[in-house]
């Protein structure tokens, strides 16, 4: 049971890279010691219970080779969206004394809802300056148990700065993974309700580690497209100094992969954390998930995207067949080769689907959307929303084109619902902004 002072609160797959030995290497210089960091024991030391501003410290999070206290942390709420409540700031019915796990409600809210926090460590001095920092050679951040409440979906975005590299722990089939400048983002995108899902589909766990940390960012959230949702969620994120068991991890060359019937085509749509380091993805299709072969050959140099996201329009998915298989074949430039997981699309129901097409749905000054056929020349309204579930935008097209576009360089980066509608059909979608660089 974890410990709260002075009072409680109101509220694996493939072999691993050489980089990562590199990484690991630095724990042999550490002076503490090896272990999970411990967030047991805390008090509120500035600021309103579960207001923008509070501060928590936690004492004792890493300790030296003989348990003795070396550095603390305070875990400060930068920014609330409307419509949350922290319940609590670290889940006081967990056993689990190296997780970070805030208890958060989310109250009829629509579009993204969350909270994000800031992490500080410092020294573990009685009257030490709170401005000193403590610096740790290598910190992993694992995050797991994301899931999904019929239509809404738990996300976390993590960033512990420039150079983070993406570990996968478990085999991810439920989460889509992507990367924001220098965050990364996990969503329970194609995760069912909780309680349908297999338990080792809900703990998917994978990692993010970097070197010479102080601090970092991180923001827990729900992602509600179309109506509102209530609910409460308990997010879970470990913190280490040491990397995750190298023997049963892995870097996966793609962080995350789909494949999607939309109106008269599939939408195949990847991510990468290292563009760079592959070649050529080959697009492979098969009628029974068994035998593939190729669609298409990807060069990778020739549509190199920075944010690493990339999407490909298979036209062919039509005629009698219920169901498609893909799988991505990964050629990277040292010569290695990687196959992705597999993904299973029913098309039976493509052709009634009310649905937008994205040209990505990582953007960064215009918005490209293919309407379906039968809104053509018919009055169509697109609606923005931000994060807060603010309407930022709305855009009227009284005789629409088979292609829209939108212009977004007067929106900020972040994260948007975009909703469109026509006469007694709607459709919405999903789209993070991004500055360009």
């Amino acid at each position: 049971m974890k410990q709260m002072y002075p009072r409680p609160t109101a509220i694996a797959l493939a072999k691993v890279f050489q980089t990562l030995f590199m990484l690991t290497s630095l724990l042999c210089v550490m002076s503490v010691s090896a272990q999970s960091l411990n967030f047991s024991k805390y008090e509120l030391v500035n600021g309103g219970e579960g207001q923008k501003g509070a501060e928590y410290r936690f004492t004792g999070v890493i300790n030296d080779t003989k348990g003795n206290p070396l550095a603390d942390c305070i875990v400060r709420i930068d920014g609330i969206s409307p419509g949350v409540q922290l319940k609590n700031i670290d889940n006081p019915n967990s056993a689990d004394d190296a997780a970070f796990q805030p208890v958060v409600e989310h109250m009829n809210t629509i579009g993204p809802s969350w909270i994000e926090f800031s992490f500080s460590f410092i020294p573990h001095v009685a009257g030490k300056n709170d401005n000193d920092m403590f610096q740790l050679p290598l910190l992993a951040a694992s995050i797991y148990g994301l899931n999904g409440f019929d239509k809404a979906q738990e996300f976390v975005e993590c960033d512990l700065g420039r150079n983070s590299q993406v570990i996968y722990e478990t085999e991810i089939n439920n989460l889509m993974v992507t990367r924001i400048g220098n965050s990364y983002r996990a969503e329970n995108k194609w995760g069912v309700q909780t309680g349908k899902m297999a338990s080792a589909s809900i703990f998917e766990k994978f990692s993010l580690l970097n070197q010479q940390v102080t601090g970092f960012k991180v923001k827990f959230g729900v992602n509600r497209k179309a109506q509102t949702w209530a609910g409460v969620s308990t997010y879970n994120l470990a913190l280490s100094n040491s990397a995750p068991d190298l023997t049963a991890s892995y870097k996966p060359s793609v962080i995350s992969f789909d494949a999607k019937a939309q109106q008269n085509y599939v939408s195949v749509e990847w991510n990468t954390a290292r563009p760079e380091a592959v070649k050529d993805v080959i697009i492979e299709k098969s009628a029974d998930g068994a035998q593939f072969s190729a669609i298409d050959n990807i060069d990778m140099k020739a549509v190199k995207n920075i944010n690493g996201h990339f999407s490909y329009a298979d036209q062919a998915a039509t005629g009698n067949t219920r169901q498609i298989y893909y799988r991505l074949h990964m050629v990277k430039e040292n010569g290695g080769e990687e196959y992705s997981a597999i993904r299973k699309v029913i098309l039976a129901d493509c052709a009634s689907q009310v649905d937008l097409k994205l040209s990505s749905s990582l953007i960064t000054d215009k918005l490209m959307l293919t309407i379906p056929q039968n809104w053509n020349n018919k009055e169509v309204v697109f609606e923005i929303f931000n994060e807060n579930a603010g309407l930022v935008k709305k855009v009227i097209e009284h005789k629409a084109p088979a292609n829209v576009e939108l212009e977004l360089n007067d929106l900020p980066a972040g994260t948007y619902v975009i909703r469109s509608s026509c006469q007694k059909e709607f459709a919405v979608q999903y789209a993070i902004h991004a500055n360009r660089m």
